[in-house]
């Protein structure tokens, strides 16, 4: 009888640890079951992240190619101010230079009167100032058109008002001196 009842006791025991791993097995499933919807979930969630991160670098990508667009205008319309800001230089540069042979060419003129009689003095100090008077002119119309923007149109007939207004003021100086 003991070995009936130890036979009785360890198929009882089998059957206990039998019900323990199956109820194991069944609980560890479960959590396998539960692993594998939480990583379905995440799938989804990481393809939808994806999309929008592909919208987001696609989106990167249009923005990146505008402002290349633009640096390269922007470089160009750089480039295109500089070479204007050294027409400008060269051209003040002649202007410069004319000036100072108008200068020079006025001194001749008066160091070659100063022998002459106090008439023909008087006559180059006219040519002087109204040489002085031109170059001002000029000085002040120059000194307005770097400060003005740049315009493509020429005010044609506002050079020939100023321009009739200083021969009429050499032609009231002859006749107050006596020439005319």
């Amino acid at each position: 009888m003991v070995l009936i009842a130890c036979v009785c006791v360890a198929t009882i025991a089998f059957v206990i640890l039998v019900i323990a791993i199956v109820l194991s097995l069944h609980s560890a499933l479960r959590k396998l079951d539960q692993m594998v919807s939480g990583v379905d979930k995440l799938q989804q969630q990481t393809s939808g992240l994806v999309d929008e991160l592909r919208a987001l670098i696609t989106s990167a990508e249009q923005t990146v190619q505008s402002v290349q667009g633009q640096l390269v205008y922007t470089t160009s319309l750089c480039k295109s101010a500089g070479e204007f800001g050294d027409t400008v230089l060269q051209t003040a540069a002649a202007l410069g230079k004319i000036s100072s042979t108008l200068t020079e060419s006025a001194v001749q003129h008066v160091e070659n009167a100063a022998g002459r009689s106090k008439r023909m003095i008087g006559e180059a100090l006219d040519l002087a100032e109204i040489g002085m008077t031109v170059w001002q002119w000029w000085q002040s119309k120059r000194h307005e058109a770097v400060r003005a923007p740049v315009s493509c149109e020429r005010d044609e007939g506002h050079d020939k008002h100023e321009r009739r207004e200083n021969e009429c003021q050499i032609d009231q100086t002859k006749k107050q001196e006596g020439f005319c």
